[in-house]
């Protein structure tokens, strides 16, 4: 059923009318457990569908704050029945009311982060989707589609002769697929891989002994295919990755995305 077109506009309706509708479902007490089904139906199903992590658990039990505060006395009550380490205290209104003024600036704080943290990608040079600087939290939720694959290299520093990293040593399979397109991803693995050999020794097939130093070069060679428009150089083969600090600053070592 997923290879007729069809199926992908009804899904995509589905989702649409689910989104613009739910939050009213579960603010009516009439419909709200009705509308809590919906919601248990509709993230299992996108868990299923898509390699999405614990978004769908986190949204399933963070949901429930829609209940009444009494369901969620029960179920403190509860767990700490099963956990002696755990101790259920009740806050009373009144001493909500008593920091007022308090909860009102930390609310206000915490939505005007919410709606400026999204727009921090407008601080960023380059095509968003390829470079991914800016993008988490930036009200785009699974509207990207990348594919890629990196090799890394461990350079000596006499000759600057270089070896193949094997990933799999290191990585998972799901940890090789999201390093390869995410650029934090690549240098956290770079500064990795550096450390890994600092201060190590190869010993050549004819005995020659290579002292790696303290800081060994890293590069790596990266294809990345955005929307499926075919594979492109991602990084600057030629950059040491392992002296490029991590961190918000403008990532120059990302190639820019040519048509």
């Amino acid at each position: 059923m997923l290879t007729y077109d069809i199926t992908a506009f009804l899904f995509s309706w589905f989702g649409a009318l689910f989104d613009l509708s739910i939050f009213f479902i579960l603010i009516s007490k009439k419909w709200r457990v009705f509308g809590y089904f919906l919601v248990v139906i509709f993230h299992v199903m996108t868990s299923i569908m898509f390699p999405i992590g614990v978004f769908p658990l986190v949204m399933i039990a963070s949901t429930l704050i829609f209940f009444s505060d009494q369901l969620h006395i029960s179920i403190l009550k509860f767990l700490s029945k099963k956990n002696e380490s755990l101790e259920l205290t009740i806050i009373q209104n009144s001493e909500l009311e008593e920091n007022n003024q308090i909860l009102k600036v930390l609310f206000i704080a915490f939505f005007v982060l919410q709606l400026l943290l999204p727009l921090r990608y407008l601080l960023y040079p380059g095509k968003l989707f390829w470079t991914e600087q800016g993008y988490r939290f930036s009200w785009r939720v699974m509207l990207i589609e990348k594919a890629g694959y990196a090799q890394f290299f461990i350079h000596e520093p006499k000759m600057d002769r270089k070896m193949l990293i094997d990933n799999k040593k290191y990585l998972t399979a799901q940890q090789e697929k999201m390093m390869a397109t995410q650029p934090d991803m690549i240098l956290q693995f770079a500064h990795f891989i550096s450390s890994e050999f600092k201060d190590s020794t190869i010993i050549e097939t004819n005995g020659e002994i290579i002292c790696m130093g303290e800081k060994p070069k890293v590069t790596a060679q990266v294809k990345v295919s955005l929307f499926n428009k075919g594979s492109k150089d991602f990084v600057n083969s030629n950059i040491d990755l392992s002296k490029e600090e991590r961190g918000l600053k403008n990532k120059e070592w990302i190639l820019p995305y040519e048509d």
